[in-house]
């Protein structure tokens, strides 16, 4: 009797270590960061974001949302989004300011599209940290967190050294872009399914004007990149 209580056990404890194991969260490169602590710096009435990706390691269908828990904060004035991913059965992702995401469906071993945590910090400084999960529908057992830092306390550019704008905003035919990052600034910008829809490599350049009479309505997320690193993300309305 007492054999079959620890095969029993251990089958149980293998049997939860593969459901534990269904989820990956990864970065851009597709690195793994489940567990990590992530620091974003943020300025004072000034947009962060990050980007994560889940990847399915079972070879089952898996239908799953993203949910989010104040550890600290959140600094009074700020607003936070969360976007769900792009996926091969779900290719319309939605934006939420609640609790949770909408369900999303990842293929076996699919690795999603990225998955947008928006943060505005409001006219307020201070620290907000948020616990993002990526958890089962119906299985909230089979999980995994990230915890993600947006925080004025980090020394970083006020923004009036590096420049980065997007104006009008909301833009209803076109839009000019400007900054000060150099002629090897690229700018690319996405809509809220991650598509890019322009990109412009800035060459001699540092100002660009951008016809966005064709787009639907909604948000865009212009990103400018320097030597491929993400250097600051703006969001942007389109509205005719």
């Amino acid at each position: 009797m007492k054999k079959a209580t620890v095969v029993f056990t251990l089958l149980l404890s293998f049997a939860f270590g593969l459901t534990a194991q269904t989820f990956d969260i990864l970065d851009q490169e597709d690195n793994v960061i489940t567990g990590q602590n992530i620091i974003v710096p943020v300025t004072v009435n000034g947009d962060a974001e990050y980007y994560l990706k889940i990847r399915n390691n079972s070879n089952s269908e898996v239908t799953a949302r993203i949910s989010k828990l104040y550890l600290d904060g959140p600094v009074d004035g700020s607003v936070n989004t969360m976007c769900s991913p792009i996926t091969i059965l779900t290719p319309s992702g939605a934006c939420s300011t609640g609790t949770q995401t909408p369900t999303f469906v990842l293929s076996p071993y699919e690795i999603s599209g990225e998955a947008h945590m928006e943060f505005e910090q409001g006219p307020n400084a201070g620290v907000t940290k948020i616990q993002y999960k990526v958890f089962e529908e119906g299985n909230a057992s089979n999980y995994r967190v990230v915890n993600v830092t947006f925080s004025t306390l980090t020394g970083i550019s006020d923004g009036l050294d590096t420049e980065f704008s997007v104006l009008p905003n909301p833009a209803v035919s076109t839009f000019n872009i400007q900054h000060n990052y150099g002629s090897k600034a690229v700018v690319e910008i996405f809509n809220v399914l991650g598509k890019s829809v322009a990109k412009i490599n800035s060459g001699a350049e540092n100002t660009f004007s951008i016809d966005c009479s064709k787009w639907e309505n909604g948000y865009y997320f212009c990103r400018l990149y320097t030597d491929g690193k993400i250097e600051k993300t703006i969001k942007l309305i389109v509205t005719h």
